[in-house]
């Protein structure tokens, strides 16, 4: 009896030292683990992506119409959003199923269980134009031009800051702020760095274009060599009208020269404002020389 009761009490920390395994420790989440993950609510079913993208099976036989997921890779921001201290991801992604919508949602990716994982999604809009977006106290925030009542899906012109945060393992919305329609005062005080004479045209980073709005209705900058300046006017369509452009006198080199003369007339021709991928877009068209000119904000934290 004695040695029964022995190997019961030698068993009992055995299954209770079964019983308190030690919780699986967190993972940082990087960009490097975003375009190969699994991302649920952006479809009707899950969707694994592939570099960065989802292409389903065509709708029809032979069709051309399916579905696809992008990553916003560019769009990425690392921050704690669940509060445990470890990095985790905040990732913009574009869905469409083959009509002229393109849905834009935010994820949340978190390592809490051990690998990363998109525990949350939500749906910013159709054909939202992102502004900005940043993590900032452990909250998404976001600035984006959405469609106002009399606007076409296509030209989104009223501006909005929202925020969220992610509250046991969902992405609620904290914060709302309609600012009104895109005007030259929501523009005035921001400074912009040209990336791009047009989207597949990117400017090397040693040619620094800038642009700033001032509050009098006025715009300067650097032109690569020249400093300019000039007034503008935007209407609540988004129209815009540049110039007459004033400019310095300075010789540089020939390409910074070749740069500038190019950049001051798509400047001065400028017809259009918006945003791409939370980079400022001015629509231009110069003879037979039409684009659009892209920045990146030069403020910390983005525009």
């Amino acid at each position: 009896m004695r040695w029964i009761s022995f190997r019961w009490l030698a068993a009992g920390p055995i299954v209770v030292a079964a019983g308190c395994a030690a919780p699986t420790p967190p993972v940082p989440v990087t960009p490097a683990d975003l375009p190969s993950l699994t991302y649920r609510e952006v479809l009707a079913a899950p969707v694994t992506l592939s570099a960065g993208t989802f292409e389903g099976a065509p709708y029809d036989p032979g069709g051309a119409a399916r579905p696809r997921v992008v990553l916003l890779e560019e769009l990425t921001r690392l921050g704690d959003l669940n509060g445990d201290g470890v990095t985790d991801a905040a990732a913009l992604l574009v869905s469409s199923t083959g009509g002229s919508g393109e849905f834009v949602h935010l994820a949340a990716v978190t390592g809490a269980g051990g690998e990363p994982e998109n525990v949350d999604t939500v749906l910013l809009g159709d054909r939202v134009d992102l502004r900005s977006v940043h993590i900032d106290g452990g909250k998404v925030h976001l600035r984006l031009l959405m469609a106002g009542p009399d606007d076409a899906a296509c030209c989104p012109m009223e501006d909005v800051s929202l925020a969220f945060g992610l509250t046991d393992g969902k992405l609620v919305e904290v914060a709302e702020k309609h600012h009104g329609r895109l005007s030259a005062g929501s523009l005035a005080g921001t400074t912009w760095q040209l990336s791009h004479m047009d989207q597949d045209e990117p400017v090397t980073p040693a040619e620094t274009v800038t642009l700033r709005f001032l509050p009098d209705g006025e715009m300067t900058g650097s032109a690569g060599c020249n400093r300019y300046s000039g007034p503008y006017e935007l209407d609540t369509e988004g129209w815009l009208r540049v110039g007459p452009l004033r400019t310095t006198f300075r010789l540089c080199r020939d390409i910074v020269m070749g740069l500038e003369q190019r950049y001051l007339r798509a400047l001065e021709a400028a017809s259009h404002v918006g945003f791409y991928n939370a980079r400022l877009a001015l629509s231009y068209h110069v003879h037979e020389d039409a684009g659009v000119l892209l920045f990146e904000s030069a403020e910390e934290g983005g525009e």
